[in-house]
C-alpha cells in the first residue's frame, strides 16, 4: 500500500469513530431533558402532597386540642355551677377553644355551629338543652353501664341529690347495746327526689389524734350488726313515743327498726386512715377485704354498704335497695384506741366532730358532721310509724295514730335530759337540688376546614380539606376535678333525632 493511500485510511477510520462517537452523547442529552421535563412535575406533586400531609396532622392535633380545652372549660362551667342552664357553659367552652390556633387562625367553633348547639331557652330536653347528638357540644351524664359507663345527653346528673339522711348515735355508756339499735340512718325524700335513688353507701369516720382517750370503731369484741326487729310491735325498738306519750295510741308506740331493706343486704367493714379516700371515680369509696383496718380489726372508718340493683353495684339486693323512706339501726362499738377503755357514748360522737358521708347510686353524695344534740326529746312521738313519707320528707297521714310534732325530725329516737347528757349525736344531711352522677359530662366534636398550602398545581385547584375531631371531658363531683377521658362512639347513647322522655 502506497503512503498515500495509508494516509487516506487512516482519516476514513477517523470520521467513522467520531460519528460514532458523538451519536451516543446526543442521545443520552435527550433522555435527560426527557426524563428532567417529567419528573419535576412528580417531584412538585409529591412535595405538595407531603406538605399537605404534615398541614393536615398538625392541624388535626391542633384542632383536637382546641376540642378539648373547649370541653374541660365547659364542663367546669357547668360543673361549678352545679349543673342548670347549658348557654353559658357552651360560651365558655367556644371562648377556650378559640385561644387554641390552627396554622395561626383562632379556633372558633361558633362559626361551625352559630348556637353551639343549643335549644336554650325552649328547650324540650331537661337540663342539657342539646338540639341534636351532632353538635359542637353535647352536655349530659356518665351512666353506669357494667363494666362500662355511658353517655347520656338527656339528663343533667349535678353533683347533690335532693334528699335528707338522718344519722344519729343514740345510747348512754355504749354504742353497741344488746338491741343493736344505738346508730340508726335514715333516708327522707323530697318533692325532687328522682325515681330510682337508693344509697349505696354510708361512711363515718372519727377525727384522728383526739388526745389520750383516741376513739376508734373497734370489731374486736363485737361485730356491728343490723338490729333485728323489724316489727313496730317491738318494745325494744329505739323510736318510740317516750313516758306513754297520750299522742300515741297504744298499739302505735314504737317504730320497727328497719324498713324497707333486708337486714343481710348490709354489710361492715373498718378501714384505717390511709384506706379513707376517693377513688378518682366520682367519689366511691369501694370496700374489700384489703379494706379491713389489719390492726385487730380497729380503724378511724366504718364503712356500711348496702346493696342495689344497677350493673355496676357489687352488690345486688334480695329485698329491695336503701331507698328514700327506708331505715336501718345497728350497733357498732367505739372505744379508746390505746387500752380499749372508755367506750363513747351518742354524746360523744358528736363532741368530737365525726363526720358522716352518703353515697347513692349515681355516685352523688352528701357529708356533714355530728352535732351533739343536747335537748331533751321527751315529748311527743318522734316516729313515723309504719307510714311512707310524703314527698316533701315529713310524715305522711298515718294509717294509724302515729303523728308528729312540729320541731321534731321523723325517725329520731327519743332522749331524756339527764344532767345536760341525753346520749345523743345527730348529723341531719340535707340537699335541695340537683340528681346526682358519675359525671357531669360534655362532648366537643366537629369536622374544620383546613385551607391548602399549595392551593393551586398546575392549574388545578387543591383543596380546602377537612379534619374531624372530638374530645370527652367529665366533671368529678367529689373532686371537682377534671378529666379529658375516652369515649366509644357505642357507648355515646345518643340517636338522631335526640329524643329525650
Amino acid at each position: 500500500m502506497t503512503p498515500r493511500l495509508e494516509k487516506t485510511s487512516r482519516n476514513s477510520l477517523k470520521k467513522r469513530n467520531a460519528l460514532h462517537s458523538s451519536q451516543p452523547q446526543s442521545s443520552r442529552s435527550g433522555i435527560i431533558t426527557f426524563w428532567a421535563i417529567v419528573s419535576i412535575p412528580i417531584i412538585l406533586i409529591l412535595l405538595c402532597v407531603i406538605l399537605e400531609i404534615g398541614n393536615l396532622w398538625l392541624a388535626r392535633i391542633q384542632f383536637k386540642n382546641a376540642l378539648e380545652s373547649g370541653a374541660l372549660a365547659a364542663v367546669k362551667e357547668w360543673g361549678d355551677g352545679g349543673g342548670g342552664d347549658t348557654t353559658l357553659a357552651r360560651e365558655t367552652g367556644n371562648n377556650f377553644a378559640a385561644l387554641c390556633m390552627i396554622n395561626g387562625t383562632p379556633v372558633e367553633l361558633d362559626t361551625i355551629d352559630a348556637t353551639l348547639n343549643d335549644t336554650s331557652p325552649n328547650s324540650t330536653v331537661t337540663g342539657t338543652s342539646n338540639a341534636d347528638c351532632n353538635g359542637v357540644f353535647v352536655f349530659g351524664s356518665l351512666v353506669c353501664n357494667n363494666p362500662d359507663f355511658q353517655f347520656d345527653p338527656c339528663n343533667a346528673y349535678g353533683c347533690a341529690v335532693p334528699a335528707n339522711v338522718l344519722v344519729d348515735a343514740s345510747g348512754f355508756a355504749t354504742l353497741a347495746g344488746a338491741a343493736n339499735n344505738d346508730w340508726g340512718i335514715s333516708v327522707q325524700p323530697t318533692n325532687t327526689t328522682p325515681p330510682g335513688t337508693y344509697v349505696t353507701r354510708v361512711v363515718i369516720r372519727l377525727p384522728d389524734n383526739f388526745g389520750p382517750n383516741d376513739p376508734v370503731f373497734d370489731f374486736r369484741l363485737l361485730q356491728p350488726t343490723v338490729s333485728s326487729n323489724t316489727s313496730s310491735s317491738d318494745v325494744t325498738n329505739k323510736v318510740r313515743c317516750f313516758f306513754n306519750d297520750l299522742a300515741c295510741s297504744s298499739d302505735d308506740r314504737t317504730q320497727a327498726d328497719v324498713l324497707g331493706i333486708s337486714p343481710g343486704d348490709v354489710s361492715f367493714s373498718v378501714l384505717s386512715t390511709a384506706q379513707f379516700g376517693d377513688d378518682g371515680a366520682g367519689g366511691r369509696l369501694e370496700s374489700s377485704a384489703t379494706g379491713i383496718a389489719p390492726a385487730g380489726q380497729r380503724g378511724k372508718v366504718l364503712a356500711i354498704d348496702f346493696c342495689g340493683s344497677q350493673p355496676c353495684d357489687s352488690k345486688t339486693c334480695t329485698q329491695s335497695p336503701f331507698e328514700p323512706g327506708d331505715r336501718i339501726r345497728f350497733g357498732a362499738l367505739v372505744n379508746n384506741n390505746t387500752n380499749g377503755f372508755p367506750l363513747f357514748d351518742g354524746d360523744a360522737i358528736g363532741n368530737m366532730g365525726a363526720e358522716v358521708t352518703v353515697f347513692f347510686n349515681n355516685g352523688a353524695y352528701i357529708t356533714g358532721s355530728f352535732n351533739n344534740n343536747t335537748n331533751s326529746q321527751s315529748i311527743g312521738q318522734r316516729a313515723c310509724s309504719n307510714v311512707s313519707f310524703a314527698p316533701w320528707g315529713s310524715c305522711a297521714a298515718a294509717t294509724r295514730s302515729g303523728m308528729t310534732f312540729a320541731g321534731y325530725l321523723p325517725d329520731q329516737p327519743p332522749r331524756l335530759n339527764v344532767g345536760g347528757n341525753n346520749g345523743q349525736s345527730i348529723a341531719h344531711l340535707q340537699q335541695t337540688s340537683g340528681v346526682g352522677g358519675y359525671g357531669l359530662a360534655v362532648r366537643a366534636q366537629a369536622t374544620y376546614e383546613v385551607p391548602s398550602l399549595c392551593n393551586m398545581l398546575f392549574g388545578v385547584p387543591i383543596g380546602p380539606f377537612h379534619v374531624t375531631a372530638k374530645a370527652d371531658a367529665t366533671y368529678q363531683c367529689s373532686t371537682g376535678r377534671l378529666r379529658i377521658y375516652h369515649l366509644d362512639d357505642e357507648n355515646l347513647n345518643c340517636a338522631n333525632p335526640l329524643a329525650c322522655p
